[in-house]
């Protein structure tokens, strides 16, 4: 009886065992088939990442350069300088004149030779005047200006206006008188008056 019931309890762990082994093993059948290759999202390739264009930084517009104030121009330089003066404006205390390069003597003749005229004609000249251009200077007169015309040695001195007026009046007898403009400035303090064509 004993080795019976052994036997049979034997048979019953048996059969137990296969029992739990079989349902261990269908288990893991039934969560192989459910994680199927379609559940399984694709994986991301880079073609389908939209690539953004990457912008180069802009350079920084450079800080607009800083020029100094502009002073009123310079239409003369200190110094003395001959020229026309075409006009005496009295209002605005200002003249117009007409820059020339002037040449006494030896240098007269070589000048006029150079510029066209005949020798036999040059050869007397004790000054000439060369005006090589049209451009015209507005220059202003101090209020202190001396004015020394030809044959102005009355007595007693005329007032500045008078030889103002005789300046203008000179001025209008086209290339008879040139004169020479001292500059301090910008403004003319002294006009010295010559004759282009001085007597022997």
């Amino acid at each position: 009886m004993a080795v019976l019931a052994v036997a049979t309890l034997l048979v019953l762990a048996t059969g137990i065992g296969a029992a739990v082994a079989f349902g261990n093993r269908s288990a893991s059948n039934d969560t192989a088939a459910a994680a199927t290759p379609a559940d399984i999202p694709a994986a991301v390739t880079p073609t389908s990442v939209a690539t953004q264009p990457v912008q180069a930084a802009k350079p920084r517009d450079p800080a607009p350069a800083t020029t100094a104030p502009e002073g009123p121009a310079v239409v003369l330089s200190d110094g003395r300088h001959d020229g026309f003066i075409r006009k005496v404006d009295t209002r605005r205390h200002a003249l117009v004149v007409d820059v020339v390069q002037v040449f006494h003597d030896e240098a007269a003749v070589k000048a006029a030779i150079e510029d066209g005229k005949p020798p036999a004609d040059a050869q007397y000249l004790y000054t000439w005047v060369r005006n090589q251009s049209s451009r015209l200077r507005t220059l202003p007169y101090a209020s202190t200006v001396q004015i020394n015309l030809l044959g102005g040695c009355e007595e007693p001195a005329p007032s500045q206006g008078v030889l103002l007026a005789k300046l203008a009046k000179n001025a209008s007898l086209h290339d008879v008188y040139y004169y020479t403009l001292t500059v301090n400035h910008g403004t003319v303090q002294q006009i010295d008056e010559h004759t282009v064509n001085p007597a022997c």
